[in-house]
């Protein structure tokens, strides 16, 4: 009878002891929710709202890069754009097109100098929605802050 108690008892503490949050160490890449780098993504979509397009340019380095892959049934195209252009677009929408792109789920690997950030999102036009899919955002650690070298999205309509 001791033996199974035991054996379950060593069970629950190492799976207890796997399930605590992992932190940060200098020497450590761990999956956070609170990460700095994750706060400036959440940063990122706000400005993205509200068409500050200085202040999204702000959060790039300066040669970052774009890429989407669209996904429409088989179909699969890839593209890219430059920071300027992706700027340029979002300030060329009207006022009387609202959007949205909702995030559904933010997770972050970092260390103290380099993060990927992936958020899934849903895409809405005018209150409709456009389309879902998935953001990875490569960011360093730079000058005090977190600052984006590379945008990948997935657009599945």
């Amino acid at each position: 009878m001791l033996k199974p108690v035991l054996v379950l008892v060593v069970f629950l503490a190492f799976a207890k002891a796997n399930s605590q949050q992992a932190t940060a160490t200098a020497s450590s890449t761990v999956l956070l929710y609170d990460h700095p780098a994750g706060k400036t993504v959440e940063s990122f979509f706000q400005n993205f709202h509200a068409q500050d397009t200085v202040a999204l340019k702000n959060q790039f380095v300066n040669d970052a890069s774009m890429h989407s892959l669209a996904i429409k049934g088989n179909e699969r195209t890839t593209s890219a754009s430059a920071v300027n252009t992706f700027l340029k677009s979002i300030a060329s929408i009207p006022a009387n097109v609202t959007f949205e792109e909702r995030l559904t789920s933010l997770k972050t690997v970092a260390d103290d100098h380099i993060a990927s950030v992936h958020t899934d999102y849903e895409f809405y036009v005018n209150g409709k929605l456009s389309h879902t899919g998935r953001n990875v955002f490569t960011m360093v650690f730079v000058n005090d802050a977190w600052k984006i070298t590379q945008i990948t999205d997935t657009r599945v309509y």
